[in-house]
C-alpha cells in the first residue's frame, strides 16, 4: 500500500507575477506573418538585473549585489515551463528554480528561494494555474510533490510519496484562485508494465491559521484510477507532448481518440480516414482540433475533432518537424525546426500556403530542448542550450 508522508513548509517570502500592460496579439492566419522574435535570453549573459523578494517587497538589484544564494546560473538546457498568460517562465537549475517574467524589452530573472530544488530533487514536471502551482520531483526510490502558492505569501507543502513507479507529469483541476477544493494530479508510468500505469489524485486544502496558512493533503479523498488508454488494445500510438490532462491516441489503421485521463473517458473517437495511424502532432487550447503528421512526414493534415473532418493541409514530402503547434482558433500551424533548420514556419490551414517566418536564437544543438506556446495563444518560446527565443505577434504602428 502507497504510503504518503507530509513536511508542510511556510515560506514568508512574496512574489508579486508581473502583469503586463496589455496582451499581445492572439496568434492566427490573420496575423502570423507578423510573428517575429522579440526578445532573446541567454542565461549567462553578465549584467543581468535581478529581482529578489525582500521584505514582502520585490527589488531590482545588480547580479553582483546579490547574496551568491540567489543566484547560481548553472542551466545547462533550455529546459522551461512556460506559465499561463505569456507573461513569465520557469527555468530549473541543478540548485533552484527561477522565474523570468518577460516584458517589451527585457527579461527579470526573480529567484525564489522557497522553490529551493537541490535538497528534494530534480524537476521532472510543472504546472501553473490560478497563481498555485504544482511541481513533481525525483528523489531515491520516492518522489516529492510541492504545492506552492505564487502571488501573496509563497507558502507551500511538500509531499514525499513511496512508489515504484516514475511519474512522467503534473497538473491541478483548481477551477478558481481559492486553495480549497483542489487536487494535484499525477501520471505514473512502469517501465516493462504499460498495464500498471495510473493516475493519481492528491487533493490538498490550505487554511490561515495563527496569520499562516496550513497546507494538508486529504488522506479520505486520495483518489488512483488506471492509466485508461493502457486498457484499450488500438490504442498503439500515443502522441507526445499533449498538454495533461489530455491524451491523444491512434490505432495502426487510423483511429483516433482523446482521451481525458482524469476521468478515463472518451471525449472523441474519429478515423483520420487515411488507414495509417496519426503519430505526431497537437492540439490546440480548446482541444477540439488535432494538427499531425504521417510516420514518414509526408503530409501535415489537420482532425476536426467536433466534425470528424480530416483536412490535408500541406505536403511535408518528407521535411521532419519535432514541434508542431495550432494556433487557438485552428486557423494556423506551426512548426519549429523544420527539416533540421532553426527556424519558425507557418501554414494557413485554408490555403495550406506555408510561410517561413525566420531563425531562432542559434544554440548548439540539431534541435531545441523545449518548445511551447501559450495556452493563451500569444507567445512561442524556444529554449535551446542555454537561452531562450521569445517570438509574439508585432502589430504595424
Amino acid at each position: 500500500m502507497r504510503r504518503f508522508w507530509i513536511v508542510v513548509l511556510l515560506l514568508l517570502a512574496t512574489l508579486p507575477i508581473s502583469a503586463q500592460d496589455g496582451l499581445p496579439p492572439i496568434i492566427s492566419a490573420d496575423n502570423v506573418a507578423q510573428l517575429q522574435s522579440v526578445m532573446m535570453m541567454n542565461f549567462h549573459e553578465p549584467n543581468r538585473v535581478i529581482q529578489n523578494s525582500v521584505a514582502g517587497y520585490t527589488v531590482p538589484r545588480p547580479k553582483e549585489e546579490l547574496h551568491q544564494e540567489y543566484w547560481k546560473p548553472d542551466f545547462q538546457t533550455g529546459w522551461f515551463s512556460l506559465i499561463y498568460g505569456s507573461n513569465s517562465v520557469l527555468l530549473s537549475t541543478t540548485r533552484a528554480i527561477y522565474f523570468v517574467s518577460i516584458r517589451s524589452d527585457e527579461a527579470v530573472y526573480t529567484s525564489w528561494s522557497g522553490l529551493k530544488v537541490d535538497s528534494i530533487g530534480g524537476l521532472i514536471d510543472f504546472y501553473y494555474q490560478y497563481d498555485m502551482s504544482a511541481s513533481v520531483h525525483r528523489g531515491e526510490n520516492m518522489f516529492y510533490v510541492k504545492l506552492d502558492d505564487l502571488q501573496y505569501r509563497g507558502i507551500g507543502a511538500s509531499f514525499e510519496v513511496l512508489s515504484d513507479g516514475i511519474p512522467t507529469g503534473i497538473w491541478t483541476d483548481c477551477n478558481s484562485d481559492a486553495w480549497g477544493d483542489c487536487g494535484a494530479w499525477l501520471e505514473v508510468e512502469f517501465l516493462g508494465n504499460k498495464s500498471r500505469s495510473e493516475v493519481i489524485r492528491l487533493p490538498y486544502i490550505a487554511e490561515l491559521d495563527g496569520g499562516h496558512y496550513e497546507v494538508q493533503l486529504e488522506y479520505e479523498d486520495l483518489e488512483t484510477i488506471p492509466y485508461a488508454p493502457a486498457q484499450d488494445p488500438q490504442a498503439v500510438v500515443r502522441i507526445g507532448r499533449i498538454p495533461l490532462p489530455y491524451v491523444v491516441t491512434s490505432s495502426v489503421t487510423g483511429i483516433v481518440k482523446l482521451w481525458n485521463i482524469q476521468t478515463g473517458e472518451v471525449l472523441y473517437e474519429v478515423d483520420n480516414g487515411t488507414g495509417q495511424p496519426s503519430v505526431f502532432g497537437n492540439i490546440n487550447a480548446d482541444a477540439t482540433h488535432f494538427v499531425w503528421r504521417d510516420n514518414a512526414s509526408e503530409t501535415l493534415y489537420l482532425l476536426d475533432f467536433e466534425t470528424g473532418e480530416n483536412r490535408e493541409v500541406a505536403q511535408l514530402n518528407g521535411e521532419y518537424a519535432q514541434w508542431f503547434f495550432l494556433s487557438n482558433d485552428a486557423s494556423t500551424i506551426l512548426a519549429v525546426n523544420l527539416n533540421f533548420e532553426p527556424i519558425v514556419v507557418a501554414w494557413d490551414v485554408e490555403t495550406g500556403e506555408k510561410t517561413v517566418l525566420g531563425e531562432y536564437r542559434q544554440c548548439n544543438r540539431p534541435q531545441p530542448d523545449m518548445a511551447r506556446l501559450s495556452r493563451d495563444g500569444t507567445t512561442l518560446v524556444i529554449g535551446c542550450d542555454t537561452g531562450l527565443d521569445v517570438w509574439r505577434v508585432v502589430e504595424d504602428e
